[in-house]
């Protein structure tokens, strides 16, 4: 979801000043001030339980369909889903997300991930369904009537049916120390963050498809050398 918030460093005054008056102190660092309390030594997953973000325990049988994922497929699932009266969950381990998408329908100019991200939650929200992150669905076992997919908080969620939407799994090369640098280096993605992190340097795309000119087309060609 996005909502609004200011990022303090507790290395400037304002955010020293911010931690005194909250009574602070560095080994409560990361904190979260809420309306009426704190959240000390705060992280994703608590933050979006005290944000209602995360997983709430809902009747079995007002689940139709979980849908595991909260990219493009997800999100179109959860409104296509919910837009037909299905008790619809999307559960997502990060928050759903998505990279510039140049061939959605309806967008010949394209549409950034933010802005489809921010639209399709909204649609699906509109229809009712629930959207819930981070929720880290890590099973999925077949009952006699229901699917039972556990989540790495120790819940169960039980539906009648659920849809897997993971996404791409990107392959890699044998080179040593690959995963080392992946995210610091290298990049599966040509988003807004890799090209303000690349800025001024040498960027190499490794692969011939029709995804490698996507990409290289997606950064801008005056930032980069």
């Amino acid at each position: 979801m996005a909502l609004p918030y200011r990022c303090m460093d507790d290395a400037t005054p304002d955010g020293l000043l911010l931690m005194r008056l909250a009574s602070l102190s560095a080994g409560d660092l990361p904190a979260v001030l809420l309306p009426g309390r704190s959240l000390r030594n705060a992280t994703p997953g608590s933050l979006a339980m005290n944000l209602g973000l995360s997983h709430e325990r809902i009747k079995d049988d007002e689940i139709d369909l979980a849908v595991i994922g909260g990219g493009p497929a997800g999100l179109g699932a959860a409104v296509y889903g919910s837009s037909e009266g299905l008790g619809t969950v999307l559960l997502d381990a990060m928050g759903p997300a998505s990279s510039r998408i140049e061939n959605y329908l309806g967008f010949p100019n394209g549409i950034s991930g933010a802005e489809l991200t921010r639209f399709a939650a909204a649609q699906a929200l509109k229809f009712g369904s629930r959207l819930y992150s981070p929720s880290r669905a890590v099973g999925l076992q077949p009952l006699a009537d229901r699917i039972q997919i556990p989540l790495s908080d120790g819940t169960d969620i039980l539906a009648r049916a659920a849809i897997i939407a993971t996404g791409a799994r990107y392959q890699s090369l044998p080179i040593a120390r690959w995963k080392h640098f992946e995210g610091a280096g290298i990049y599966y993605a040509a988003t807004e963050l890799e090209v303000r992190s690349c800025a001024g340097r040498s960027v190499a795309v490794l692969g011939g498809a029709n995804s490698a000119g996507k990409q290289l087309c997606s950064w801008p060609v005056n930032q980069l050398q």
